[in-house]
């Protein structure tokens, strides 16, 4: 794959951890804008 994400609840604070990694940074930037329009931007 190009791209993969993995998102999960922290064990100890009240956030949402995520780890995105993709071949290129304009796909990383792509996919990361996309993942904060479904899951809201980061505090």
């Amino acid at each position: 794959p190009d791209w993969w994400v993995n998102v999960r609840p922290s064990n100890t604070e009240p956030y949402l951890r995520m780890c995105l990694e993709a071949d290129t940074q304009a796909l990383l930037e792509q996919k990361r804008a996309e993942l904060y329009a479904i899951l809201g931007t980061p505090i």
